[in-house]
């Protein structure tokens, strides 16, 4: 089983640092929504390269595309899941000269571990 999934990515299109969710469907435990809303709070506090405004368009709804790492994980263990992304160029709202480089990376990375926790918390309560 699985409480939390994170399917860590680079996106080659998308300029922007965002975790995409599962699609929502009707069977989804509330409890999933809350963890979801719990790791992109913290993380727009804990990060300033991490927003919620650009993400991938979801599904038309109904049944989840399973093709999609997220909807699988939620599907197959009922944990929430995300695919955080993080763009091969720059990040277009805060650019660096560096691009998105590797201790910029790594920081996001240690910086969601309190998304993480958060999300877990969440499923708690």
């Amino acid at each position: 089983g699985a409480d939390f999934a994170l399917d860590v990515h680079g996106d080659e299109r998308l300029p922007w640092v965002f975790a995409q969710a599962a699609d929502k469907y009707p069977e989804r435990p509330a409890t999933i929504g809350a963890a979801i809303d719990a790791f992109e709070q913290t993380m727009t506090t804990v990060s300033t390269d991490y927003q919620t405004e650009h993400k991938y368009p979801h599904g038309p709804g109904g049944k989840p595309n399973l093709a999609s790492f997220p909807n699988w994980a939620q599907g197959r263990f009922g944990c929430a899941a995300l695919t955080l992304e993080m763009p091969f160029s720059d990040h277009r709202g805060k650019p660096d000269p560096r691009g998105f480089f590797p201790a910029r990376a790594r920081r996001l990375g240690m910086r969601s571990i309190s998304g993480i926790s958060a999300a877990l918390a969440a499923l708690k309560t």
